[in-house]
């Protein structure tokens, strides 16, 4: 005998796509009013994410007949597990929380019957309001760092259970007060406060701001003086450009540009002073060694410590000040977002600004996705400004600086990590790849893995180098071009596995400090060409004579020709919490110093020595059959120390901590 099924209880599934609604719809409201873009695709993904959970939790409960608070509890937990940045089972732990909170605050007001939608706004409203405010404006009030962030994971636990009580208890005070206004619309109401202000206290999270003072006045000789472009290709290694000899045809753009401009001159071994973006730009600014101006990672000086504001750049004169002390219209655009948040670079430009990146979404929707598959439109989510953007910002400046001839340095990010081409390039080189594309490097990948790594990588620079294309034409129809001096550098480069490492901030090798160099000088002004080494700080002495008649700095003016093998050199501090993994490299101080065709690595038990013509990958070491190369290289290096100081880590807010999370530089 059949026995027939009872019906369906529909509410569980009702109030859980109304929480779900509810806070899909304030946090997209919420980053949308806070002045972000948000790019239909990646919107309709964690749409489809967030309603399909909901559906799952609510539908189940309701097929089983289940109770709302069920539901509910499962949604929040799943909420909690998903919003905690905690690994282990600290995120269970702390997600079971928001599930037992809320099951017992619903449980409470069962007597009361409250609908379906009162306790589905009740529990969408108490997630959204937690998660804008803890992860903001408590934590900046704290102002405190405890390990792991327990206490900041207890506070939001505690503040989603402290809202959802007084929800509860207004729910059940509400039956005996029938003038009171519905629970549901006092949640609505809070809801739509905590959005109107959760851009401003977003904002007072988000530490120091790229600046955009007012120009300065023009010198009176400033007419007479050549513009100057400087384009910085952020995590650019020069043997994966093709104008470098690359076998796949990464920088059709720059092959143009040096066709179409025969004074231009690319230099075959130029080398960055450091790994990582904050040394190499404030090397580039100031035409120092990091050990000499202070950015750097080692001896304490973490990345923590450098954009809490406890470290500052310790220079007398940068190149933006020098430059706009003879009457240059002085303005850097940026796409790393490190850039603005280092107290000292900006010193000397008259704008320096960061168009704002693409800002993802912060509940269970874009919490699935990171965690699960990443790699879905990835290129949508960037956390830093598009090659596309910082054109936009730097053809305006240049417009705005009229008849003044204008100084501009523009950082390129699309080739760092997240590896995650836009189209048309993305597939360029990875077409038919399979498996889910990698959008980082990791230790311990698989070759095939990283080799996919690489080629999005390819694809990133190819980007890039299209974006450059666009930005040359645009030059081109104003008539700057051919007028101005153009300088292509990087700031280091990225390791796919080579000399056992990945990434960058690893190693001193070439696949990390191997730079693009290439200058292009107005037309009727010429440059002799060197094969031999040079450096970043090479460049800065000789956009500051240019510009002044005085280089900056110990680099040299590369429009001289030099007497003998000038030495360059490199230094490599390692990051406070880099560990070996599985190789020693990530935290071994080293120093390099390059003069012509070869390059001395020095460590603190050991000497490798490599010619960069016939062995640019580092494979021999040629130190004990090349002694006195050994001796004549170290004779070059200055005496320095860059063993580990005891200095403290600094403080960062949430907002700035999660931007270098996205950019790799925090664990």
């Amino acid at each position: 005998m059949r026995t027939a099924r009872s019906p369906v209880n529909w509410p569980p599934l009702l109030a859980t796509l109304i929480a779900a609604a509810l806070g899909f719809a304030a946090e997209s409201a919420l980053v949308l009013w806070g002045g972000a873009s948000v790019h239909p695709a990646y919107l309709a993904l964690c749409a489809v994410i967030t309603f399909g959970i909901a559906v799952l939790v609510g539908g189940i409960t309701s097929w089983w007949g289940g109770r709302t608070e069920v539901a509910l509890a499962v949604w929040a937990t799943l909420n909690g597990f998903y919003d905690f940045d905690d690994g282990g089972h600290l995120r269970f732990v702390m997600a079971i929380g928001f599930g037992l909170v809320t099951w017992a605050c619903l449980r409470w007001t069962r007597s009361v019957r409250p609908s379906a939608m009162s306790v589905g706004v009740g529990v969408g409203a108490t997630v959204v309001v937690t998660a804008i405010f803890l992860r903001h404006l408590v934590r900046l009030a704290m102002r405190t760092r405890i390990p792991d962030d327990v206490w900041g994971d207890l506070m939001h636990v505690g503040a989603f259970g402290g809202i959802l009580f007084l929800y509860s208890l207004y729910s059940r005070l509400r039956r005996s007060r029938r003038q009171a206004p519905p629970e549901a619309a006092v949640a609505v109401a809070l809801l739509i406060m905590a959005v109107a202000v959760g851009p401003a206290v977003q904002q007072a999270g988000r530490g120091p701001q790229p600046s955009e003072p007012a120009p300065t006045a023009a010198a009176e000789d400033g007419a007479a003086l050549p513009s100057i472009l400087v384009i910085l290709l952020d995590t650019v290694r020069a043997d994966h450009m093709s104008v470098y000899g690359y076998h796949r045809d990464t920088t059709p753009s720059l092959r143009r540009l040096l066709e179409e401009n025969p004074q231009a001159v690319l230099y075959p071994l130029a080398f960055s002073p450091e790994t990582w973006t904050l040394p190499s730009h404030a090397s580039l600014f100031t035409g120092l060694l990091p050990s000499s101006h202070g950015v750097c990672g080692g001896e304490g000086r973490n990345v923590f410590r450098l954009l809490a504001g406890t470290q500052r750049l310790e220079a007398d004169r940068t190149l933006a000040e020098v430059v706009a002390e003879r009457g240059y219209c002085v303005g850097a655009v940026i796409a790393n977002t490190s850039l603005g948040m280092f107290e000292g670079l900006a010193r000397g430009f008259d704008f320096f600004y960061q168009p704002p990146p693409p800002r993802p979404l912060f509940l269970i929707g874009e919490g699935v996705r990171k965690r699960h598959a990443e790699w879905l439109v990835a290129e949508h989510v960037k956390p830093y400004s598009s090659s596309l953007d910082v054109n936009r910002e730097l053809l305006r400046f240049i417009d705005g600086c009229g008849d003044r001839p204008w100084f501009v340095f523009a950082n390129y990010m699309d080739a760092h990590a997240p590896y995650a081409p836009v189209r048309p390039y993305a597939g360029a080189f990875s077409e038919g790849v399979s498996g889910p594309p990698p959008i980082v490097t990791e230790s311990g990948a698989s070759t095939g893995r990283l080799r996919h790594a690489e080629m999005r990588y390819d694809e990133e620079i190819l980007a890039t180098d299209g974006a450059l294309g666009e930005l040359f034409h645009a030059l081109e129809a104003r008539g700057f071009l051919d007028r101005a001096w153009v300088v292509v550098t990087s700031d280091h480069g990225e390791a796919f596995g080579e000399h056992g490492v990945v990434g960058h901030w690893t190693s001193i090798y070439n696949e990390e400090i191997r730079i693009p160099l290439i200058v292009k000088p107005p037309v009727g002004e010429s440059l002799a060409p060197d094969d031999g080494a040079v450096g970043l700080i090479d460049a800065t002495a000789t956009l500051a004579a240019l510009a002044t008649g005085e280089t900056l700095g110990i680099g040299r003016d590369l429009r001289e020709t030099p007497s003998n093998d000038p030495a360059v050199l490199a230094e490599f501090h390692p990051r406070w919490d880099a560990t070996a993994d599985q190789s020693p490299l990530p935290t071994t101080p080293a120093r390099a110093v390059m003069a012509g065709r070869l390059k001395l690595i020095v460590y603190p038990d050991r000497r490798e020595l490599y010619a960069l013509d016939e062995d640019p990958e580092e494979r021999v070491d040629l130190s004990e059959s090349h002694p006195d190369d050994v001796e004549r290289l170290l004779g070059l290096l200055p005496t320095l120390d860059l063993e580990f100081g005891s200095e403290t880590e600094g403080e960062l807010s949430p907002e700035v901590e999660a931007r270098l999370r996205a950019l790799g530089y925090v664990d």
